[in-house]
């Protein structure tokens, strides 16, 4: 005989399933629990959004005409949540008694809310309306309150589902919560696609391979990464790249595919976290009632303590994994590539991925769509191998484009282009922004290079009001300089983090050569470049100094002591004596002593384009007495040396026809640097 407690808890499985399936859901799994067993509850259905989206539900039957107490729902709490991780509902199912509390109903229901964001209850009795809720099912109403009732009318029926759909789903519950498009302002800000915009791709190694572009094995899909990834991904490039451009465009694509992904993001800049910020400060309202949250986390870089920020993410990720709820939430992060992988080094669960740089094709529509930049007439003498760390990154694509407007010619100097955009930045502002108030130049200038000397010996991106009105003296006019913004916590930083680099290499450019090194270098037993001071050193190597002896000197220091540094270097400014001895010197001991591979980046072999390295390079690249990757290297620095004329033609022929030779006795060698010097060809 069947005991009456199994026998409604088959009849309410019915019913979970019957109503689920008619609101739309899959049923995939479901059981009650056997005789004898000890898993802690009676019902188990787990269900299926039509978007994949999936809830494990527990229920516990009653089927008492007495007195039911709070009490005991809660003693089956403990005992549930102890023995399974994944619970997304702990439904309380009693056809003919409330649960209750004679002493003090409100006490016990606040601590159902208490406990809702981890694990949710709801009762399903009569105070509920399980018995309308059993109505829809005339055979089930008839074994469970032995009587018959008339079938409704579908006007009422469609009623009492959205009735049960919104009591399952409410906010505590499954919170099976609506994103309204006026929301959006709450979820991405002002995040907006640009007129223009550079779709870019993105790859998982740090070293780019040649060529990318045309091979789609060195791509890989953004969501493809989201997918696969534990907690997330971190998206890391250079300064000027482009990720903050790139995970506003991501924001934006994804709010507008909401409905159909299902996927809610989140974009908020990381300028402003601080010590006394956490995780959940930075998130939504009801996060954790969201299905499948993507946070779009922009500037790691720009944390004033970066590692306070990832010591706090990780106690965030640790702490939802010991909650035993499954995680809805994934987070993108940008972050600059070397303070990335000089202090993070690593966040557990994410997956890293490279922002690939733009190709030539891209950079040159563009310039032509934006700008009017005519490469095919006007300047089709223009070299584009010798600018292409410039024409792949898209703040200097901006200002190359903003100087031609204005000029008329490209300008591709760093230092010359971001000081072109200062000027048009205080133009403007005095012209239009603050045409009808007292307007000083001169006044934001000093502001904005007293503190960006100050940040950046610091080694901070923000500071509070307090402190820069101690080196100022003064912060009311600051909300007036158009290089420097105002955070809702009341603190400064600069527009952009190049800009207060430039204002910085503008002031070391004045001093004499024993204060600039005493600023740049680690200490007086490290002599290299502290790499706090990369950037400025960057753009202070593409400057004219008030002294040139200061210049010269500064290279022969870094030629000695930190030779990369000196590639960043002007080509204009160093003379091709000093670029010859750089590049030997390099590669000789890079790649011929240690047998290293060189960067493809572009860097080193712009720099070193002469016509002495150029003849220096073929020769090593044809020695055969030299290590394949040596050879393999001086090759990869031809590709972005400047080659077009008779000379260099014969040398590629001849190093073609030597390839091909060795290729034939050695197939499986010699196949990598064949294809190199067959693209080294056809780019010539």
């Amino acid at each position: 005989m069947i005991k009456k407690g199994l026998e409604f808890e088959l009849i309410t499985l019915e019913f979970l399933e019957r109503i689920f399936k008619e609101l739309g859901y899959t049923v995939t799994r479901r059981r009650n629990q056997k005789t004898g067993t000890q898993d802690g509850y009676d019902l188990l259905i787990e269900i299926v959004t039509s978007k994949y989206k999936s809830y494990t539900v527990y229920a516990e039957c009653k089927d008492y005409n007495s007195n039911l107490s709070y009490t005991q729902a809660l003693e089956k709490i403990p005992h549930i949540i102890s023995t399974h991780k994944t619970i997304d509902l702990l439904l309380f199912v009693s056809p003919f008694e409330d649960f209750k509390n004679p002493n003090e109903p409100s006490k016990l229901e606040k601590f159902y809310d208490k406990i809702a964001p981890e694990y949710p209850v709801q009762f399903l009795t009569p105070e509920y309306h399980i018995k309308e809720f059993f109505s829809l099912y005339p055979d089930l109403f008839k074994k469970v309150y032995d009587g018959d009732i008339e079938q409704i009318i579908e006007k009422e029926r469609q009623l009492l589902l959205n009735k049960f759909d919104k009591l399952i789903f409410s906010d505590r519950n499954l919170a099976k919560i609506i994103i309204e498009e006026t929301d959006k302002h709450l979820y991405i800000n002002s995040a907006q696609k640009k007129p223009f915009h550079m779709e870019r791709s993105f790859r998982k190694t740090p070293q780019q391979e040649p060529y990318f572009w045309s091979n789609q094995e060195n791509t890989v899909e953004l969501d493809t990464l989201i997918s696969s990834s534990q907690n997330g991904v971190v998206i890391l490039g250079n300064p000027g790249s482009g990720k903050t451009t790139e995970l506003k465009f991501i924001s934006v694509s994804l709010w507008d595919e909401r409905n159909s992904n299902e996927i809610i993001p989140y974009f908020k800049s990381l300028k402003n976290f601080n010590s006394n910020s956490t995780i959940s400060d930075i998130l939504p309202s009801q996060y954790e009632k969201i299905p499948f949250l993507l946070v779009i986390l922009d500037g790691l870089d720009e944390v004033y303590d970066i590692t306070d920020f990832s010591n706090k993410l990780r106690s965030f990720i640790d702490n939802r994994k010991i909650s035993q709820r499954k995680s809805n939430v994934k987070f993108i992060i940008s972050c600059r590539s070397s303070i990335y992988n000089k202090i993070v080094k690593n966040l557990d669960g994410f997956t890293e991925a490279y922002l690939n740089p733009i190709v030539d094709g891209q950079a040159l529509r563009f310039l032509r769509d934006k700008f009017g930049i005519d490469f095919i007439n006007e300047h089709r003498k223009f070299n584009f191998w010798k600018y292409a760390d410039l024409l792949e990154t898209p703040f200097y694509l901006e200002l190359i484009g903003e100087n031609y407007l204005k000029t008329k010619r490209i300008e591709i100097s760093r230092s010359k282009l971001i000081s072109q955009y200062i000027n048009n930045r205080l133009d403007h502002d005095e012209k239009d922004k603050f045409r009808n108030t007292n307007y000083s130049e001169g006044l934001h200038l000093e502001q904005a290079r007293k503190l960006a000397f100050a940040m950046e010996t610091m080694q901070i991106t923000s500071i509070e009001d307090s402190k820069a009105r101690a080196i100022l003296r003064e912060t009311d006019t600051l909300a007036k300089n158009p290089f420097i913004e105002q955070s809702t916590d009341k603190k400064w930083s600069f527009e952009l983090k190049s800009v207060q680099e430039y204002f910085v290499a503008e002031l070391l450019a004045k001093i004499d050569i024993s204060q600039l090194l005493d600023l740049i270098k680690i200490d007086d037993k490290i002599c290299k470049v502290h790499p706090s001071w990369y950037n400025v050193v960057t753009l202070l190597l593409n400057m004219e100094f008030e002294q040139a002896s200061v210049y010269q000197d500064l290279i022969s220091w870094l030629v000695k002591n930190d030779i990369e540094m000196v590639f960043q270097a002007d080509t204009e400014l160093v003379s091709d004596e000093i670029r010859n001895i750089v590049l030997r010197s390099y590669f000789q001991d890079h790649c011929i002593e240690k047998t290293l591979w060189v960067s493809d980046d572009g860097i080193l072999g712009t720099f070193s384009d002469t016509l002495s390295n150029i003849e220096y390079l073929f020769d090593k690249a044809m020695s055969k007495e030299l290590n394949l990757r040596t050879r393999h290297s001086a090759i990869i620095l031809l590709n972005h040396m400047s080659l077009s004329n008779n000379d260099n033609a014969i040398r590629l022929e001849s190093l073609l026809f030597q390839i091909i030779n060795e290729f034939r006795d050695n197939e499986v060698d010699f196949l990598q640097i064949m294809e190199r010097t067959i693209a080294l060809i056809k780019r010539v």
